[in-house]
């Protein structure tokens, strides 16, 4: 559970920072792509003002001599070679007074122009300043240059289409927009590599912090000569067999078992042999009992059995019997032949509702009478009928 816990955590934080770090990313990316956008838009307003200024002044240098000579045909033609240009929409040509001398204009942007015969249909305000400039006439705008030779001697007024700077924002707005797109989406598909990346080394090094500390809680539950689980993990131990005895039926032995003849051991044949002896009979308990129960060292020569699905006390004088039984054995260590018995005391959970120290008391008290009586032998807790009475005769020894 905690490591899912850690997991939802980091998860959480990086879908947040995934989150957080897109917004900003796309805010920034959109100011830039409105302020890339408007900049552009501005160079190209100025450049296709700057050229259609030029090309108004070409077109009054073409025709200055045809002015100056009257000469309207060599001035249509001059005019209509310029109107091949499909954006140009209409030319005028006037004199210094405003007064028209020339106009062609296109009805349509696919159709040829054509002169302009009624010149009091057109209305030309003459502009106030002598420079070439654009003014807007009935929303129309007009680009307006002076036709000079020496002096001043008209006016070209010149009206072009904005189709082409139409198709460039066009496109502009639509390389943009993809623009953004394409580096919004590959910016955050970095962004969030690396962030992922980032928390997944953290949650791989929190998950490898848990499994060290869970290994390290299991050892320190471990006894190191035997192997068993030792004193930490006897209550935990405990309450899980109450646990199932409540769920799955029947009823707990819990046994207090302490070896006799132990210290003698100790005393002739030295701690190593006492050891070994430790060992060996860790392992001939763990042979005596189920899978799911439980043998614990508790220290020195001291063990507690937890054995579980019990029917009743009688039934578990068998298993009592085979472990007295097996612990009386010889054992051989280091060339030395060993006898020794064990000593058990036994209370049934729930008959004994107690807790899990209680019922540990009980069965150490059990212990202590089957030691007074004989020992090699073990004797029941009862809370009533003077508290403990005896079940079994000591076992014989092969």
């Amino acid at each position: 559970m905690r490591i899912d816990r850690r997991q939802s955590i980091a998860n959480s934080a990086l879908t947040k920072a995934v989150y957080t770090i897109s917004g900003v990313v796309l805010l920034i990316m959109l100011i830039s792509s409105v302020w890339t956008y408007y900049s552009i838009n501005q160079i190209l307003t100025i450049s296709l003002e700057r050229r259609d200024i030029a090309l108004s002044k070409g077109v009054g240098i073409a025709v200055s001599d045809s002015i100056i000579r009257r000469d309207y045909s060599e001035m249509e033609s001059k005019l209509r070679q310029v109107m091949l240009n499909q954006n140009i929409l209409s030319i005028l040509v006037a004199d210094p007074s405003g007064t028209p001398l020339m106009y062609l204009k296109r009805p349509d942007i696919n159709s040829e122009p054509a002169i302009i015969f009624d010149q009091t249909a057109i209305q030309t305000p003459i502009p106030s300043q002598e420079a070439s400039q654009i003014i807007t006439e009935n929303d129309i705008p007009y680009v307006w240059s002076p036709i000079t030779a020496g002096v001043r001697i008209g006016w070209v007024r010149m009206s072009i289409s904005t189709n082409i700077s139409d198709r460039i924002l066009n496109t502009l707005r639509r390389n943009i927009v993809l623009s953004v797109v394409g580096l919004f989406l590959a910016v955050i598909s970095i962004l969030i590599y690396t962030i992922r990346h980032f928390f997944k080394g953290i949650e791989q090094h929190e998950i490898e912090l848990i499994q060290t500390n869970k290994t390290l809680e299991e050892v320190a539950q471990i006894d190191a000569l035997t192997g068993l689980p030792n004193r930490l993990s006897l209550n935990q131990r405990i309450l899980a067999a109450m646990n199932d005895c409540v769920e799955e039926g029947g009823i707990l032995a819990v046994c207090f078992l302490d070896l006799d003849g132990f210290k003698e051991v100790n005393d002739t044949l030295g701690h190593h042999t006492g050891d070994l002896l430790l060992i060996e009979v860790a392992k001939r308990l763990r042979a005596m009992v189920r899978e799911q129960d439980s043998v614990i060292r508790l220290g020195g020569d001291e063990f507690v059995l937890l054995l579980g699905a019990q029917v009743t006390p009688d039934k578990s004088k068998v298993s009592l019997k085979r472990i007295i039984k097996a612990l009386s054995k010889v054992y051989l260590l280091n060339g030395n032949r060993v006898e020794i018995s064990a000593s058990l005391g036994v209370t049934f959970y729930p008959f004994d509702n107690g807790t899990p120290e209680q019922l540990l008391e009980h069965a150490d008290q059990a212990m202590y009478a089957a030691k007074r009586n004989g020992k090699n032998q073990w004797y029941f807790y009862q809370s009533t009928q003077k508290d403990l009475f005896e079940e079994v005769a000591p076992t014989e020894r092969d």
